[in-house]
């Protein structure tokens, strides 16, 4: 059984058990960005991804590397660091250049020690969004794939499954302060958004354990919007009511962002292309394999139907 959260736990409690910062909540703070002798090779790649994708050279440096294993990657931020990397390598082996030539196997070297330290850090092995998000940042002043028809089978790990694998790309559903609004909120998905419902639970496999049991143990807790309701209060109401109109908006402008750097390039992309391989489809599919307009449709939909009414 998840321990609960409760509000007078000190921040540092609630740090070492559900990994979520006073400052800057469940981003890692300061995360690393370079790892020791031999990991590095690990790091001297990925940061150098462009240039070897752009010369044809990436592959043949994969390739190359040694079966590392994790056993000294010590600390979570080093093991967060690692996992980072090895997505970014993973995902532009995989894909190389994005022009159809894609590999269905991901070599041993690479998939046993990234599917060990997922298994560690109790991710996926995938580039999810606790990597390229949470773990992924850094201040400007230090002092102040499931819905892609190129692999339907899904991605062979080497040396660790017989049968390929089929995983989310990173997705802002995997969001972990998202879906914690929701349930401080009391806005759940209903039997008629079932499928967002079911999208948003199996995104939760995607996050860290501590984020996942961190928002278990919200949803045993007391609900917030019962509180409201029973007291009666208008001026309480009218505080709920503004918190959940403000998550109705971020989802509305979420949705601006995804026609124009999703849906749209992909329209134009499929012109371009002259193809008959119903454009309609691929242009509504979002990172995590979700039908996305309809599915932040129906996510804003249920927002907008937490709004309290008056009696």
């Amino acid at each position: 059984m998840a321990h609960k959260a409760f509000p007078m736990e000190s921040s540092s409690k609630i740090f070492d058990e559900y990994y979520i910062d006073e400052d800057v909540g469940f981003a890692l703070p300061n995360p690393l960005e370079e790892l020791p002798y031999p990991y590095d090779a690990w790091i001297s790649i990925a940061k150098n991804l462009p240039v070897l994708i752009e010369n044809g050279e990436l592959r043949a440096e994969v390739e190359k590397l040694p079966v590392l294993s994790i056993n000294d990657l010590q600390g979570h931020k080093s093991q967060r660091l690692a996992h980072l990397v090895l997505g970014c390598i993973t995902m532009a082996y995989v894909w190389n250049r994005g022009d159809g030539d894609v590999r269905k196997v991901l070599p041993s070297n690479i998939a046993i020690p990234y599917c060990k330290l997922s298994e560690k850090l109790g991710l996926p092995p995938i580039l999810v969004y606790a990597d390229c998000v949470l773990a992924n940042w850094r201040k400007k002043d230090p002092h102040g794939w499931k819905g892609n028809p190129l692999l339907p089978e899904g991605l062979l790990y080497e040396g660790v499954w017989d049968t390929p694998k089929k995983f989310a790309g990173g997705s802002a559903a995997q969001s972990s302060i998202f879906q914690c609004f929701d349930v401080l909120l009391g806005i759940e998905q209903s039997a008629g958004e079932a499928s967002a419902a079911e999208f948003l639970q199996e995104m939760r496999t995607y996050m860290p354990p501590a984020h996942q049991n961190f928002l278990r143990s919200l949803e045993s807790g007391p609900s917030v919007r019962e509180f409201v309701r029973s007291k009666g209060d208008a001026s309480l109401q009218k505080t709920y009511n503004e918190c959940v109109e403000a998550m109705v908006l971020l989802r509305s402008y979420h949705l601006q962002v995804v026609t124009d750097y999703i849906v749209t390039p992909a329209r134009q992309q499929s012109k371009k292309n002259q193809k008959s391989e119903e454009p309609s489809k691929r242009e509504n599919k979002g990172t995590g394999g979700t039908d996305i307009m309809n599915f932040l449709r129906n996510v804003r939909s249920t927002t907008v139907k937490a709004l309290m009414v008056e009696d």
